[in-house]
């Protein structure tokens, strides 16, 4: 829902966005976001995702490069936007977090492909079943042991395993680049301003409200030997009503737990920002670098008091580099 309503919204005075400072009065320059992917880009991608969390005095992390080539083709619908020879280079982390990177390496082999129409709207994920049962089949150990938790864990379980929650988390690479961009009007350097309720991820039914600002910053080469101006800076940055997301976490904290610590665990503090950083040429959206970040800062109560304070920020990056000059 949200890519649509950024798209409508952030075209220069529509109703529903408003401008969050104020500009010169001298006349703004605007930029026109449209999105033209041509048939046959090719792309060598480096990716890299990295976490590190610091709880109860102890600091944990991870982190992994990767590899794929992109190629886009010809669709019925429009565009497939195929990934392929997907390959890690790099994987580090303290042991116990190495599993990740089996793990990474086997769903790899199933990337889902990007199906859009020649709007930039994205219509389905190729290969998002065998996804799923790849990752059931690996995290079978784990299912098993679902008979002796409560209903409502093994519930919330299942809903982490469904295709449902796998499209939103593959399809917000696709919003980052182009879903929550096509369409739009920027004045350069303007802040604008939206709010709006989503679903969340783990429990369907629950929506959280989100602020958002988004702005074109400036310009950018979108290459070291690119002219100054030929790539835009857009970003955003969100922020999800930490009342309700403290009250979602708990309540997906004592589902796991079971009922005979209900109201025993609880977020006293908690504040998460998302941002995302894209590169990317403004008259076809063909992105150069993109950069998504999520940090959490918090504070939780649990029965045996060890919980405390916590910190925990997750970073993903791509750069594509194109076969032929851009």
């Amino acid at each position: 829902m949200l890519p649509a309503l950024v798209a409508a919204a952030l075209a220069l005075g529509s109703p529903g966005i408003s401008r969050a400072q104020e500009q010169p009065d001298t006349a703004p320059e605007v930029v026109s976001i449209r999105f033209d992917w041509p048939v046959g880009l090719t792309a060598n991608v480096t990716a890299s995702q990295q976490r590190q969390r610091e709880a109860a005095g102890k600091l944990s992390d991870f982190k992994m490069e990767a590899a794929y080539r992109l190629d886009v083709a010809v669709h019925e619908d429009g565009l497939l936007i195929a990934s392929s020879d997907y390959r890690i280079s790099d994987f580090s982390s303290e042991p116990s977090l190495a599993p990740l990177g089996d793990l990474q390496t086997q769903l790899s082999e199933v990337s889902p492909n990007y199906v859009v129409n020649r709007a930039g709207e994205l219509l389905e994920l190729q290969g998002l079943d065998e996804l799923v049962r790849r990752s059931r089949a690996l995290l079978s150990p784990m299912l098993d042991s679902l008979e002796s938790l409560s209903a409502e864990a093994a519930s919330l379980i299942e809903s982490m395993l469904s295709e449902r929650y796998f499209m939103s988390r593959v399809a917000e690479d696709w919003n980052a680049i182009v879903g929550l961009w096509v369409g739009a009007e920027f004045e350069v350097g303007a802040i604008y301003a939206l709010e709006e309720s989503e679903p969340s991820p783990v429990l369907p039914n629950v929506l959280i409200p989100f602020y958002y600002e988004f702005a074109l910053s400036g310009y950018a080469p979108c290459h070291e030997s690119a002219p100054p101006r030929s790539c835009v800076v857009l970003e955003m940055v969100s922020y999800p009503d930490p009342d309700e997301v403290k009250r979602l976490l708990s309540d997906v904290m004592q589902q796991i737990a079971g009922q005979q610590l209900a109201g025993q665990i609880v977020f006293e503090e908690l504040e998460v920002e998302n941002t995302v950083t894209l590169v990317t040429e403004p008259s076809t959206l063909i992105p150069h670098s993109v950069e998504l970040a999520r940090a959490m800062v918090g504070k939780i109560r649990v029965p045996d008091g060890e919980g405390g304070e916590f910190r925990q920020v997750d970073r993903r990056s791509y750069r594509y580099d194109y076969m032929g000059k851009r």
